[in-house]
């Protein structure tokens, strides 16, 4: 276990050394540092793009164990596609970080299928979208569906009680007194060559998460440690799968006012926008914008000033009005559909506001007990399912629901047991 480090001095780090694969053995690619090392304090960079090295890091990565920590990111794009295109996969195993770059690795399918069956565990910071990328990867190469052991060092963070969603460059300031430059946030992955700037960035976006993790754990305690766990666990297996239309169709806002026969043609055009988002393969807000939504599902206009008038993008409209106007024509015909569920924001808002609020201050008693953030327990989905049951006058809240994580069971067998 590695002693926690010292804050009270602030270092900015160095600029590495990083060698681009030319197919040769790189010298400087030693063995890693054991379980029980602290990685070193500037990272070995490898270009990972001919199959020799490929296969030198598929074998690394197939000898980890249990003990072992992969820490994991990718940099991609998305922007106007429904799925992301990767740019760069970064791995790092101790003060080795490797960037294995998929246009350029002839066996780039190798390191992935080793890295998707890696028995070590794997460090992520914020991975929500990584965890999507990595699956249409593993889809696109035909890989069985595998989830590795994964472990985020964000939600590591809000177990500690520090904030619920902060940036990798404060909490390596805070926990390790290390000031890192993100100059390259905004920059184009899709460039080639990438930048020497581009390189060292990636890299730091990984090389820290072991050490980050290894100075957290011993102020987390066994109970957050095992919560924080099953939280990962949730949180990648929600990332991996694919939205289904009624997960889209939960977290739109602006449906307060909505009646069910408008509520149903709101769940129709998600039906339709995500399928032909996924068949032409096009952000679904390219499709229609999604503030426009439940607008459409109420006036369902018939002609082209319609769509604009009800808050359709330009660019929409002048792409898919023929598409959105023919499903407008379909959602006029439909009937009211009393089994579609209310979207989460009635249960948080109108007639149910003070009961939310009343309950949300109680969540928030609990995650104080506990010692962990407070958005932990009272996200707006799960502020909602907890509003509902109540309403139902079923189970305190979703902790019996194995699917639902580690919050939710906090949520919810705190206010079962009558606490706050």
């Amino acid at each position: 276990m590695c002693t926690p480090a010292d804050t009270d001095t602030t270092d900015r780090h160095e600029v590495p050394a990083y060698t681009r694969d030319t197919g040769q053995q790189d010298a400087r690619q030693d063995t890693p540092a054991g379980p029980g090392a602290a990685p070193e304090d500037t990272p070995r960079i490898h270009l990972i793009a001919s199959p020799a090295t490929a296969k030198e890091l598929a074998e690394r990565l197939a000898g980890l164990n249990s003990e072992d920590f992969v820490a994991f990111d990718t940099e991609f794009i998305r922007s106007t596609t429904y799925t992301p295109r990767t740019a760069l996969l970064q791995l790092a195993i101790g003060p080795d970080c490797y960037l294995i770059d998929p246009y350029e690795t002839p066996s780039y399918y190798q390191v992935l299928t080793s890295f998707i069956n890696t028995r070590a565990t794997v460090l992520v910071f914020s991975g929500k979208e990584d965890y999507a990328v990595l699956a249409q990867e593993a889809m696109l190469a035909g890989l069985p569906p595998r989830q590795p052991r994964f472990l985020d060092v964000q939600l590591m963070y809000a177990f500690m009680r520090k904030g619920s969603s902060p940036g990798l460059i404060r909490v390596v300031e805070e926990q390790l007194g290390i000031t890192m430059d993100k100059s390259e946030t905004l920059s184009d992955w899709s460039q080639r060559p990438l930048s020497d700037a581009q390189l060292q960035y990636a890299a730091y976006d990984v090389f820290y998460l072991e050490r980050l993790y290894r100075t957290m754990l011993p102020k987390l305690g066994a109970r957050r440690c095992a919560w924080l766990k099953e939280e990962s666990i949730s949180l990648a297996r929600a990332g991996i799968e694919d939205p289904t239309a009624l997960d889209c169709y939960m977290g739109f806002s602006h449906t307060g006012v909505l009646s069910q026969l408008e509520l149903t043609r709101l769940y129709f055009l998600v039906e339709q926008r995500l399928a032909y988002a996924r068949s032409h393969d096009e952000a679904v807000n390219r499709v229609i914008t999604t503030s426009a939504m439940p607008h459409l599902a109420a006036e369902c206009p018939y002609i082209f000033p319609g769509l604009i008038s009800c808050g359709v993008s330009w660019g929409c409209a002048r792409a898919h009005s023929r598409e959105i106007l023919k499903w407008l024509s379909k959602a006029r015909k439909l009937k009211a559909d009393p089994r579609l569920p209310h979207t989460y924001e009635f249960y948080t808002k109108g007639a149910h506001r003070e009961k939310a609020q009343l309950l949300k201050e109680q969540l928030e008693k609990i995650a104080l007990e506990a010692g962990i953030e407070d958005q932990l327990l009272t996200s707006r989905q799960l502020l909602a399912d907890w509003v509902k049951r109540d309403e139902e006058g079923t189970a305190a809240g979703p902790g019996t629901d194995k699917k639902a994580g580690a919050s939710a069971a906090i949520g919810g067998n705190g206010l079962a047991d009558g606490n706050g």
